[in-house]
């Protein structure tokens, strides 16, 4: 699993970039890793947050195990 966390603003940090390969899903990689990234940024004295694809359960439910909840919806509009 990767993940970053980018310093969007002094006191608020934010969770990008975050991939497990399909053959290394479902084995707790990725949220050990979000738990650990996102204790040390909070341990910090800083916020974070992070953007989630609401249409894909297994990511949404690693972030909720871990303490994140959700807080509004993003609409992308291409054309």
């Amino acid at each position: 699993s990767i993940a970053a966390v980018s310093g969007g603003s002094d006191a608020c940090y934010r969770v990008t970039s975050v991939y497990t390969p399909k053959e290394h899903r479902r084995k707790g990689y990725a949220y050990n890793l979000l738990w650990r990234l996102t204790s040390a940024t909070i341990k910090l004295g800083k916020s974070i947050s992070l953007y989630a694809d609401k249409d894909y359960p297994p990511s949404n439910a690693c972030y909720r195990k871990i303490g994140y909840r959700g807080v509004g919806t993003i609409v992308s509009w291409t054309w």
